[in-house]
């Protein structure tokens, strides 16, 4: 009964879009990490891609240390506490809309049109 609802409502195109979009995101990471990492570079991007399936799960410190290195983690250093203050300054300013005008702030991935309307990635 559930394959006939997923055959009936889902398009295998969509499907194969999301499938790509993955893929590209691994591509993209594999050769972002590549010059670190040369042997496990696609495992890793793999990884990031798969196996955290939300961008809301935050890699902590130690996540990032099993992950990655003691080299490329920057952690307690000048340019990690000026990131921790814009995220903070960001997340104020996200609560002040909330309470002034019932706004949100948000990380959105995709363009505004000449009238100013989202049009997202999959609009196009």
């Amino acid at each position: 009964m559930f394959s006939e609802y997923l055959a009936k409502t889902l398009k295998i195109t969509t499907v194969g879009y999301y499938e790509r979009i993955s893929e590209s995101a691994v591509q993209y990471a594999e050769r972002l990490l590549s010059a670190k990492y040369k042997k496990n570079a696609h495992a890793l991007a793999w990884k990031l891609v798969y196996a955290y399936k939300d961008h809301g799960f935050v890699i902590d410190h130690e996540e990032a240390l099993r992950l990655f290195s003691d080299s490329l983690i920057k952690y307690e250093t000048d340019e990690y506490h000026l990131a921790e203050k814009v995220h903070q300054l960001v997340e104020e300013f996200d609560i002040w809309l909330q309470i002034l005008k019932k706004r949100r702030v948000s990380w959105i991935m995709g363009q505004f049109n000449l009238e100013g309307i989202y049009i997202s990635s999959l609009d196009k």
